[in-house]
């Protein structure tokens, strides 16, 4: 085995270890992009950390959600038609029903 290939499969270990899955899942496509455009090794660790903190973000919305219970269908909206029976718009409330609603403004 090359040095370069025991290199990249301790790296890929260390990653695993630190908890870092978007860098082990990412490292070498973002490493070939980094050399094509001339990335500094900052902007190419910057890059993998901006990517890992998005993945964290993403990963943890949806277990936060799963945790939660709630349909994964269900909207704010339909949850303040539910409660309200009004469909929620940008000047007031529309009666789902069809009923009217009197504002303060009109006589």
């Amino acid at each position: 085995m090359r040095a370069e290939e025991r290199l990249r499969e301790d790296l890929a270990i260390l990653l695993r270890t630190l908890h870092l899955p978007s860098f082990v899942a990412l490292h070498k496509d973002v490493a070939k992009k980094a050399e094509k455009g001339g990335w500094s090794f900052d902007q190419y660790l910057h890059h993998l950390a901006e990517q890992e903190i998005e993945d964290r973000r993403r990963r943890k919305i949806v277990r936060l959600l799963k945790q939660s219970g709630l349909p994964h269908h269900k909207t704010l909206r339909d949850a303040y038609v539910a409660k309200t029976g009004c469909e929620p718009s940008v000047r007031g409330v529309r009666p789902a029903s069809g009923l009217r609603v009197r504002h303060l403004h009109e006589d």
